[in-house]
């Protein structure tokens, strides 16, 4: 069993902004989701935890990834994205974080994406399993 991990290291009213980690192929990546809000469906980021993380295809986004055993969540996803108004309560990736047009951003959110999923569905193919330990900074 692998593990993944996404620390946060800034959350403020707006946006958290945090790093994902795949420490078994050393590939990191930055990480927008919404702000805290009790863990209220569709509206905040998850608490921080240990989860499942396996690959799923999305009719939506493609090939994204699952987080899984979320309390009181459902088809919490780590998708492509780049503002707080496409992550719907999941994890948006990306390559840096910044602003644009006044407000949160995720930049290469794809590109960023296709490195996660590829190296996670790689680890799945050879019989292997994935966690992922959310937490703060």
């Amino acid at each position: 069993m692998q593990m993944a991990t996404l620390i946060r290291d800034m959350a403020d009213a707006e946006v958290t902004f945090g790093v994902l980690s795949l420490p078994w192929c050393d590939v990191k990546i930055r990480t927008l989701e919404l702000p805290w809000r009790d863990n209220a469906n569709s509206v905040s980021c998850i608490p921080g935890g240990l989860y499942g993380l396996a690959p799923v295809y999305s009719r939506t986004f493609g090939h994204i990834l699952a987080v899984r055993n979320v309390p009181e969540r459902s088809l919490v996803r780590v998708h492509a994205g780049n503002h707080t108004g496409h992550t719907h309560g999941c994890i948006l990736t990306g390559k840096r974080t910044g602003t644009f047009q006044g407000r949160p951003f995720i930049f290469n959110s794809r590109d960023a994406l296709r490195v996660i999923v590829s190296n996670v569905q790689a680890l799945y193919a050879q019989g292997g399993e994935c966690q992922l330990e959310v937490s703060y900074a």
